[in-house]
């Protein structure tokens, strides 16, 4: 190389450090990746704007759709406990989680011993109800 080729070579490697550039909205190789779908992609034709291979985000959408709208407002199925659990409480076994959670407050200021002026006669029924209320909370007929 001559001493001007040189030069050149050393000022122009010095402003970008030896890398290679281009020029703006240019990209260097091929414009399509083959790991991530492009605008006429199968993906994007079913309406996704991410790449999601696993399926991750599908998954969530099918479990929100289960816990939601008119599936959610089916009865599950009652065992022999729920039924003595609602039955404490003075309800059906159909009752929504607000419903419970208002008759066990009303039952609890009823039979609590502080509200009896101490008389330990309605202790068990108090008892009762807060494993009937326990009971629904833990298997999921109450929620927060």
């Amino acid at each position: 190389m001559s001493q001007d080729d040189v030069e050149a070579y050393v000022s122009r490697s010095s402003q970008t450090d030896g890398r290679p550039t281009w020029g703006m909205g240019a990209k260097p190789g091929p414009q399509a990746q083959p790991n991530r779908p492009g605008r006429g992609s199968k993906a994007y034709a079913r309406g996704e704007r991410f790449h999601d291979p696993f399926h991750v985000f599908a998954r969530y959408q099918r479990f929100q759709n289960k816990t939601q709208g008119p599936q959610a407002e089916r009865r599950r199925p009652m065992g022999e406990l729920d039924r003595r659990a609602f039955e404490a409480l003075g309800l059906e076994g159909g009752a929504k989680s607000e419903d419970i959670k208002k008759a066990y407050k009303a039952l609890v200021k009823i039979h609590h011993p502080d509200a009896n002026g101490g008389d330990r006669s309605s202790e068990d029924r108090l008892r009762a109800i807060i494993v009937a209320y326990t009971h629904l909370k833990s298997t999921g007929f109450v929620t927060r």
